[in-house]
């Protein structure tokens, strides 16, 4: 499902030129139901949508620098899409949030090298707030 179409420019005056984004798309309610599914929008040209600690969301798309295993390129803000606004990302801010055989729970996958095992919290609605 395509939220939106967005052309977020980051750069203070003076600075690198501002990356611009493509469309978010949220995942289908139909997929949202399968377990295994990483629930995390996507943008075009900044890949993942992460919900921050403060209740926004940003992707870090790509900026051509190589950086050492784990590590992503600055964040760039956006506003957040309807599925990742459930509280439910809360528990999972800044990492990937995937669907498991029960419904009530999540895996949230933390990034790091290496990354720590993914932990359990509560999912947010399938089909509800999920992808609309």
């Amino acid at each position: 499902m395509v939220v939106a179409g967005v052309a977020l420019g980051c750069a203070p005056a003076g600075s690198e030129p501002a990356r611009t984004l493509g469309e978010v798309h949220e995942i289908a309610p139909e997929q949202a139901a399968k377990p295994g599914t990483t629930l995390n929008a996507f943008v075009d040209g900044g890949g993942m949508v992460y919900r921050t600690t403060t209740g926004g969301c940003v992707a870090h798309p790509p900026d051509g620098e190589v950086r050492a295993p784990g590590q992503m390129p600055p964040a760039v803000p956006l506003p957040c899409p309807p599925s990742m606004s459930d509280p439910a990302w809360d528990a999972c801010a800044g990492s990937s949030l995937s669907t498991t055989a029960d419904p009530a729970v999540c895996s949230c996958f933390v990034g790091g090298n290496p990354p720590p095992p993914a932990r359990d919290v509560p999912c947010p609605p399938r089909g509800g707030a999920v992808g609309g």
